[in-house]
């Protein structure tokens, strides 16, 4: 395992295979998982509805709960939105101000 290597940080997102990811990572750490840390994120869409979509609290927490149940855990070392919009738009304004 990428333990005995020395690996102990693990990144991973709700939207990953439609969060199949976050499911095939608890199951390989296993009773490991104190001994890592698990980054995720959310902000892709999970479903239909008008809140499955992006950085509202609502679907902030929808997310969380989701990936937490997925990662088999009670709680998660680094949760990012995951966004590339975000990035793009922030690069815009800072080019912008100059």
């Amino acid at each position: 395992m990428c333990l005995d290597a020395g690996v102990n940080l693990f990144d991973t997102a709700d939207m990953y295979s439609q969060g199949e990811s976050e499911q095939v990572l608890a199951e390989a750490l296993g009773s490991h998982r104190p001994e890592v840390l698990i980054a995720t994120k959310f902000f892709g869409r999970t479903g239909q509805g008008q809140n499955d979509l992006g950085g509202s609290r609502q679907h902030l927490l929808a997310a969380m709960r989701a990936s937490l149940k997925r990662l088999n855990t009670d709680y998660i070392d680094l949760y990012q939105l995951h966004s590339s919009r975000l990035a793009d738009s922030a690069r815009r304004n800072a080019a912008g101000a100059r």
